[in-house]
């Protein structure tokens, strides 16, 4: 018990006055105190939230793993945050697929697009990771089989939106695709992002 509090009282004051490299290793610190001590869970994921108030705006990655793990502990947030995720995912495997089959005249050329165009949804969304990073840290909490399970339901809606956006007009097919491409852009880049309560 001593031992945690004295971890804990060195996080906090690494946190404060350290560089961002001491910073790191003190949101790690504080992460594993509030994963594996019950009992000192609530005044590490304090120090956390004050580390975040206090350097509001910041994308130091100090800051962007303790925001992670604010959504990961946070009911509220991550339940926010998984079905941005979740939705997310599914938006841009539906509309890699749906590209393929639009633009592809045989098998192999559809494969092809559906592959190119993950790849460019993939890039877009690494340039971007400091917005959407924060988002993991409740996926990352998740038991194993969870994630298997809700990883399956991502896939189902998937199907479900591929289906739709299939099953309409060519020219329609386009509008909706391009539609869907912007409103992922949208729920990316404007969405109320998990960083506070």
């Amino acid at each position: 018990m001593n031992d945690t509090c004295e971890a804990l009282d060195r996080a906090v004051t690494a946190l404060a006055t350290g560089s961002d490299q001491t910073q790191n290793q003190s949101v790690r610190a504080l992460v594993s105190i509030a994963l594996n001590e019950p009992a000192h869970r609530q005044q590490a994921l304090a120090a956390l939230e004050d580390f975040t108030a206090s350097n509001h705006g910041a994308r130091s990655d100090a800051v962007v793993s303790a925001r992670t793990a604010l959504c990961g502990f946070d009911p509220k947030r991550a339940a926010r945050a998984l079905r941005t995720l979740e939705g997310t995912a599914a938006a841009f495997l539906a509309t890699s697929v749906v590209a393929g089959s639009s633009f592809g005249s045989s098998g192999v050329t559809r494969v092809l697009i559906t592959v190119g165009v993950w790849i460019v949804l993939l890039a877009a969304a690494s340039a971007f990771r400091r917005l959407w990073q924060p988002y993991l840290g409740a996926w990352a909490l998740l038991p194993r089989e969870t994630r298997w399970l809700r990883g399956l339901l991502v896939v189902l809606v998937t199907v479900c939106l591929t289906s739709g956006l299939r099953a309409v007009p060519d020219s329609l097919g386009s509008a909706l695709l391009c539609a869907v491409g912007a409103g992922v852009a949208g729920w990316l880049l404007w969405s109320k992002k998990p960083t506070g309560r």
